[in-house]
């Protein structure tokens, strides 16, 4: 109920509880975060935007969350806090946070983009080598004969791997140096 949410938010505030104020402050429903905002008073405001404040020097979520809570509060209460001299303050230090978080994101973006690039890279290579491996055929095929059998015999496969492998091996003779 965002009756009792804003009752409990002013409790909050006012005793600096932070268990209550979590409690409040910590739901991300747009609908509750309005409704609960709507209603409060205007001397609960200025220590509101302090809370804010500081739940976005905490973890990312903490930071996403009190910016939809901030948000919301400008947009309901912008009047009520223009009128308020003290208001600049505390809304000056939170356009510093948030400049502050905003020039952090940009390299942050920058490195998750080349992270995910080489990410990309690396699957569509490892595919490759999949379906390389895939579409290779054995040059010898070993069958297992019955257990009586005392070994296995080799099927021929295709010699010309095998020719290859010779001339390479004549090349390299031919190409070392000699002492």
């Amino acid at each position: 109920n965002p009756h009792n949410l804003s009752h409990l938010l002013i409790q909050g505030l006012d005793s600096k509880d932070k268990s209550i104020l979590d409690s409040v402050l910590m739901r991300r429903d747009p609908k509750i975060i309005q409704e609960t905002v709507t209603r409060l008073p205007v001397h609960a405001l200025v220590p509101l935007v302090q809370e804010l404040k500081n739940m976005m020097h905490r973890k990312t979520l903490s930071t996403i969350i009190a910016t939809e809570w901030l948000k919301t509060v400008l947009r309901e209460h912008a009047s009520q806090l223009l009128a308020d001299p003290s208001v600049q303050t505390h809304l000056s230090s939170v356009q510093s946070l948030v400049e502050a978080i905003l020039c952090l994101l940009g390299p942050l973006g920058s490195l998750s983009g080349r992270l995910t690039h080489i990410l990309q890279q690396l699957d569509t290579e490892s595919q490759g080598w999949r379906n390389l491996a895939d579409s290779l055929e054995p040059v010898v095929l070993y069958q297992e004969q019955d257990s009586s059998d005392d070994g296995g015999s080799i099927v021929d496969g295709d010699y010309e791997s095998e020719d290859k492998w010779d001339e390479l091996s004549d090349e390299q003779l031919d190409s070392e140096p000699s002492s």
